[in-house]
């Protein structure tokens, strides 16, 4: 079940929220409709400042009566830190280039799309773990770790060295007992999956025979209407030579509205006595009626631009 956090400091509710992952793990949250919360010392492997407190929270002794990190010590709160469990989210309102290389690596998996008020609403109340949930903070070597209430173990979990900030994480945190991380290197926690996935995103540049697989893993969970492929495999609008763009511009001198028919990114000679040049982002034009040369950028409301099909 989610437990608000004095620790933690939450996001907007519609904040948009992706876990990426590969398709064995996408899987595994079907099939489990449980979320795997990673053991921190698993993490600890790849970065040796997972759960603990860095130099300065240790130096900074407290100015208030409450005990700190600096009366603690790292020996406890590296024990401490052998109970907690992370599932960690991409914040993000669009999709990151940079996460499905460093998730996937250049391999096909997918991405689960929610927001941080599906992910609470996800979790199950019956559900022996209370999980919180929190943004990470992203210090500097001299920064001392934000303890909103005083010491808490937990907030050794809720920060990364700066030069992480690209991966703007919100962090899923649960206690747990040793021997329940044993088995698996973590936990499952159960949650309800179509509350959880505003939608299934199948990684850039995969093949279609990948995207039925997706989807067809999908169907047996009733979410296949869920699955999409990703944004970034649009393919980029093309104007070819032969191709004409009509313009529709209105004369900021006599409030004349006329169409214009040009051959793209070309200066041509009509035979009203109108001269027009379009280019990337602007047309200039002599009105048909007064005759006064005008320039118009195409992205305001007396521009409209229309390519029509072949």
């Amino acid at each position: 079940m989610y437990l608000s956090h004095p620790s933690f400091i939450s996001p907007d509710n519609d904040t948009t929220l992706w876990r990426y992952m590969d398709f064995t793990k996408f899987v595994s949250l079907l099939e489990t409709k449980s979320l795997f919360f990673c053991s921190q010392l698993i993490l600890q492997e790849t970065d040796k400042h997972e759960g603990s407190y860095n130099q300065a929270t240790l130096e900074t002794p407290s100015d208030k009566n409450i005990l700190t990190a600096f009366d603690v010590g790292s020996n406890v709160l590296r024990e401490f830190g052998k109970l907690v469990t992370v599932n960690s989210w991409h914040m993000n309102d669009i999709e990151s280039v940079a996460m499905w290389n460093v998730y996937l690596n250049g391999n096909h998996g997918v991405a689960i799309k929610s927001t941080f008020r599906q992910l609470v609403e996800s979790f199950i109340p019956e559900t022996k773990y209370e999980v919180s949930i929190g943004k990470v903070n992203y210090l500097s070597e001299n920064d001392i770790i934000p303890q909103p209430q005083g010491f808490n173990g937990l907030n050794a979990s809720l920060w990364k060295w700066e030069s992480y900030r690209y991966e703007q994480e919100l962090r899923a945190v649960a206690i747990t007992m040793p021997e329940d991380i044993h088995k698996y290197g973590g936990i499952y926690i159960p949650v309800d999956i179509e509350e959880l996935i505003e939608k299934i995103v199948v990684s850039p540049n995969a093949p279609r025979w990948f995207y039925e697989l997706v989807s067809r893993i999908a169907e047996k969970y009733n979410l296949v209407e869920k699955v999409a492929p990703s944004r970034l495999d649009a393919n980029p609008g093309e104007i070819s030579p032969s191709d004409k763009v009509v313009v529709i511009v209105v004369c900021p001198n006599c409030q004349t509205e006329q169409k214009l028919v040009l051959p793209p990114f070309k200066i041509a000679d009509f035979p009203d006595g109108m001269t027009s040049v379009y280019s990337a982002d602007r047309i200039t034009f002599r009105c048909k009626t007064c005759s006064q040369l005008f320039m118009t950028s195409l992205r305001v409301p007396s521009a409209i631009v229309d390519v029509p099909n072949k």
